[in-house]
């Protein structure tokens, strides 16, 4: 067997990855999609935010703001 090469590490997430994770695939119509795709996602993307379980709510990702 040969040794592995190159990265082997573990992914990093800017982002709860147990929340639920939509995009914007076309203007108005949002799809789930795992954590892995909506990290690499290049346009809209929202996260369900559920601090409150009796008022749960949509904010939009931005990475700047994250950082």
């Amino acid at each position: 067997m040969s040794e592995k090469k190159g990265f082997t590490g573990k992914m990093k997430y800017d982002f709860d990855t147990s929340k639920c994770c939509e995009i914007e695939w076309k203007p108005g119509r949002w799809g789930r999609v795992t954590s892995r795709e909506f990290r690499s996602f290049n346009g809209n993307r929202r996260i369900l935010n559920v601090s409150d379980p009796s008022n749960p709510f949509y904010e939009c990702y931005d990475l700047l703001r994250m950082l």
